[in-house]
């Protein structure tokens, strides 16, 4: 087999990694992605019991879920591509008639850029979803990330600058 990188062999077993990803492990991440949905309804469930009041979770509970829930999805996909170096289940990846760059090229696309995406999409349209129907959670990630970044530009246009910048103040210790 030929070991230089071909795009048509490339897009095909790129396609090939895609449809055993979803075939195999499409469950477990979709209920990753649905974390924030189950967050959702046990803070508001303790809510209930406790304070006997609705209220759902603020932006910074939602964002820390948000964080934590794909911090495990790339741990689960990195553990996923374990099998690459194990000998005993390795094997049948190491016959499919790919480079090695093409292998390589296809895990770090799917581990590092398709799975958190489709993670964002399903994580952030859920969270959309539950701030429009429940109004005591306040407004939804994609809305603050927007605001954010407006008040960025507001500061950047009132010191009349289009760029930002950060300045840290160097100490020196003489210990």
């Amino acid at each position: 087999m030929n070991e230089t990188f071909s795009f048509s062999r490339f897009g095909k077993y790129f396609l090939f990694d895609l449809k055993q990803n979803w075939r195999r492990h499409s469950r477990p991440a979709l209920l990753i992605g649905c974390s924030g949905l189950i967050i959702y309804v046990v803070w508001v469930l303790f809510s209930l019991i406790f304070t006997q009041q609705w209220h759902g979770p603020l932006l910074p509970a939602r964002l820390v879920v948000f964080m934590l829930a794909f911090g495990i999805l790339e741990l689960y996909y990195c553990y996923l591509y374990g099998f690459v170096t194990d000998k005993r289940k390795g094997s049948s990846y190491l016959m499919i008639p790919a480079s090695t760059t093409e292998k390589f090229v296809s895990l770090l696309l799917m581990a590092l850029i398709v799975i958190p995406l489709l993670f964002s999409v399903v994580y952030l349209a859920l969270d959309g979803v539950l701030c429009l129907a429940d109004k005591t959670c306040g407004a939804s990630l994609v809305g603050s990330m927007s605001d954010g970044y407006r008040q960025l530009l507001n500061v950047a246009a009132h010191y009349g600058t289009n760029y930002f910048t950060f300045n840290c103040r160097n100490t020196v210790c003489n210990d």
